[in-house]
Formats: structure tokens, C-alpha cells, sequence
């Protein structure tokens, strides 16, 4: 699956990436309940499994740690990792987002 990269992040670092949950008439608003897993695209391995936020709002910040950006296979340049959100508003009637980031191989970074 290819598609277009939101954010680049240097291996080992940490930040952000924004999910926008809309309702079925495309309207900004927090869902009831919201989840979030990563994973890596390149090398087809889960990073993170699904993760609960708390406090679900329309515009959710979605945390990225350094770990979720560790390089899996030193021989990639840089690895593509999949970000999956998904809020529920109720029975039957869920979104999904799916954003991509580009993790930058660091040959000379080893984690502290």
C-alpha cells in the first residue's frame, strides 16, 4: 500500500501527528470513543498495538514516541510507518484515518 507521507521524523525522535474525526456529514466532531495503532508499512511488522485516547476531541493530536520511530531493518534508508485512528460514534457508525510517516535511518544512532 503506498500513499502520501504527512510528516518525516529522524529515527529515535518523538512529536505529533493530527487526526481529524468528522461525522457522517463531514462535520469536525469528537467521537465517543477513539483508538490508534502503528505499524510499519516497509517491513509489514506491528510498532504499536491499539491504543486507547482517553479523551477523544474533533482534532486529535496522536502521540509518536521515540520508539514507534526505531529503525527495524538498518539496511532501509527510511521505513514507512502507518498511523490507524479510528473513533466511534455509536453502534455500526465508526471513522478511519490512516496517515503516513517517513522515518529517516540514522546509520550512526543508537538509542541511549
Amino acid at each position: 500500500m503506498s500513499g502520501l507521507v504527512l510528516k518525516r521524523f529522524n529515527e529515535g525522535s518523538s512529536g505529533n501527528v493530527t487526526a481529524t474525526f468528522k461525522n457522517a456529514a463531514d462535520i469536525d466532531q469528537a467521537p465517543v470513543s477513539a483508538r490508534y495503532r502503528i505499524d510499519c508499512e516497509t517491513n509489514i511488522k506491528a510498532v504499536r498495538d491499539w491504543e486507547v485516547i482517553a479523551s477523544p476531541v474533533a482534532v486529535q493530536a496522536v502521540p509518536i514516541t521515540s520508539d514507534d520511530t526505531l529503525i527495524i531493518n538498518d539496511a532501509n534508508e527510511e521505513e514507512i510507518r502507518l498511523i490507524t485512528v479510528e473513533g466511534t460514534y455509536g453502534a455500526g457508525d465508526n471513522v478511519t484515518e490512516q496517515i503516513r510517516i517517513a522515518v529517516d535511518n540514522l546509520p550512526f544512532y543508537k538509542p541511549a
